[in-house]
């Protein structure tokens, strides 16, 4: 609902579906209710894996039976968030701050809940369910996006999750391999563009875009087979929840929101931004208002244009599609403030140049 109001101003709408958003978080602390109390899952070994998040359930669907999921501690994170926006634009305090206190909770208790996961199973990457400490990175990297709240996360069993990742994708690769697969994997392209590992971002967007089958209708189906004669369950075809996931993906390898920034470039490669016409967007809506961007890196230099009405509060980053430049100018004045990830402004530019 805030992400409608982001980007859209509708403020009648907010308005109107606030009572419901209230009754969800309402909600929400009911179901938390049941795993503050400290006897809970006291017969279980390591119980203290279940304290504070979220009961069982089944929402993520991949599960058989219900577990302690850490996807819906992720989204609840976001709700509460959300809900926390819609209070002080309702200028309703009170909301604001018990919203404020349950998610400072639920984040604090998800926190160690999936540091006692790792320990206590003996695992090295972010597990996605407390029970089951199981291996999934397409549940995990919500915690990117949309929900923003990859900061809680381990950084070293983040890097290993996805490094993991992306050398168990490369074998898919290969002549004659039978296996099968969901295209829910589209939301790792947000997690690996902002981790910084632009190069597998993109070998994963190929991979995906050329299991589409039948090729000639360009949709995705729930499930893709190696095997393309094999007579097995695809789901539905289209799938639009997954065809939804790429198209975001790739909106976000050009522009993507954390919080009050807006990133740039994130996922673009240098060979895209080296093809004739560069990158470029026109009115693309954002949270922070419509970007127009023209990005194309000519041998050494690199040139960002940007126009619009766009304005993040937080100002914006602009990711370098290869290593860290050796000058940077910012609407004619030489920029001190970037690194090897980025450029930092605080304010959105005319122009940025960088140059190698």
């Amino acid at each position: 609902m805030m992400e409608y109001y982001r980007f859209t101003g509708d403020r009648q709408t907010l308005e109107a579906c606030y009572p419901a958003m209230r009754r969800a978080m309402k909600y929400l602390e009911k179901l938390l209710s049941r795993t503050r109390s400290p006897d809970y899952m006291r017969g279980s070994r390591f119980p203290e894996r279940f304290r504070g998040i979220l009961p069982p359930s089944i929402s993520h669907e991949g599960y058989s039976s219900p577990v302690h999921s850490y996807w819906d501690d992720f989204w609840a994170l976001r709700g509460l968030k959300d809900f926390r926006a819609a209070a002080i634009m309702m200028e309703n305090q009170d909301d604001a701050a018990w919203a404020g206190r349950q998610y400072e909770l639920l984040r604090s208790a998800l926190s160690n809940s999936i540091r006692a996961t790792v320990e206590t199973a003996g695992i090295d990457y972010i597990p996605a369910s407390a029970d089951n400490a199981d291996f999934d990175p397409s549940s995990v990297s919500i915690a990117f996006f949309p929900c923003e709240e990859q900061d809680l996360l381990p950084t070293a069993a983040v890097a290993r999750l996805y490094r993991r990742y992306c050398a168990e994708s490369e074998k898919r690769t290969h002549p004659g391999w039978k296996g099968a697969y969901t295209p829910y994997e589209a939301r790792n392209i947000n997690a690996l563009c902002l981790l910084g590992m632009r190069s597998e971002a993109l070998a994963l967007l190929r991979f995906l875009l050329a299991g589409r089958h039948p090729f000639e209708w360009n949709a995705f189906a729930e499930v893709v087979h190696g095997d393309k004669r094999r007579g097995a369950y695809i789901g539905d075809l289209p799938h639009t929840w997954v065809g939804a996931a790429l198209v975001t993906a790739v909106r976000n390898m050009v522009a993507m929101e954390q919080g009050k920034r807006l990133i740039l470039l994130a996922g673009i490669p240098e060979e895209w931004l080296r093809s004739r016409g560069g990158v470029a967007v026109s009115n693309l809506p954002t949270r922070f208002g419509h970007l127009t961007m023209d990005a194309h890196l000519k041998g050494y230099t690199l040139k960002v244009t940007i126009s619009g009405d766009v304005h993040p509060p937080a100002g914006v980053m602009i990711r370098w599609p290869i290593e860290k430049p050796s000058q940077v100018i910012v609407d004619g004045e030489n920029w001190s403030n970037f690194d090897a990830s980025g450029c930092y402004l605080s304010q959105v530019p005319k122009e940025v140049t960088a140059y190698w």
